[in-house]
């Protein structure tokens, strides 16, 4: 598994948590419980420290770098970037969004895939943003709360999943 110290700061991995082979955890990251964290995922925590909340999901190819913090059951799709942003509990990025520093992403909000938020951008608790550069297009509908629930659960199944039986096919 990748995980690096780096300027004695070590990486924290919670014991429950799915790293995939070829993510990468650098420096001064905290790694809660039922976490999943998969293939390609980059997280650098040496210019600030990243926190991760228990029960989220970073997927594929996510980068995230410079004071993050991802509260409990938040959903980072395929290939975000996160750089220095805070997001509260229940929050959702779709796939391939981009969310610069110093924004907010307030509890339960959603992030459109391929959205762009600006710097220090505030996003309220419960609203959909969309587009380049997003903008709120309210609040987020059921259907889509229902559909990241789903997600967050289907994540910490495949957690399982593959905590107990990847392997190397030679």
């Amino acid at each position: 598994m990748p995980i690096y110290k780096l300027n004695n700061l070590s990486p924290s991995v919670h014991p429950s948590a799915f790293i995939a082979p070829s993510a990468d955890i650098v420096g001064d990251v905290t790694i809660e419980a039922n976490v999943s964290i998969w293939f390609g995922a980059v997280l650098r925590g040496d210019a600030g420290s990243i926190i991760i909340g228990e029960n989220s999901n970073i997927q594929d190819l996510c980068i995230l770098h410079e004071n993050v913090i991802i509260g409990k059951n938040c959903v980072l799709g395929h290939g975000v970037l996160a750089h220095g942003i805070i997001m509260e509990d229940g929050a959702a990025i779709g796939n391939g969004a981009l969310v610069h520093e110093g924004s907010v992403i307030g509890k339960g909000a959603v992030i459109a895939a391929g959205a762009v938020i600006n710097a220090n951008t505030e996003v309220p608790a419960n609203t959909l943003w969309m587009g380049v550069p997003a903008k709120m297009k309210g609040n987020v509908p059921s259907r889509i709360k229902d559909r990241f629930q789903g997600t967050i659960d289907d994540y910490l199944d495949l957690r399982v999943l593959y905590a107990n039986s990847l392997s190397e096919d030679n």
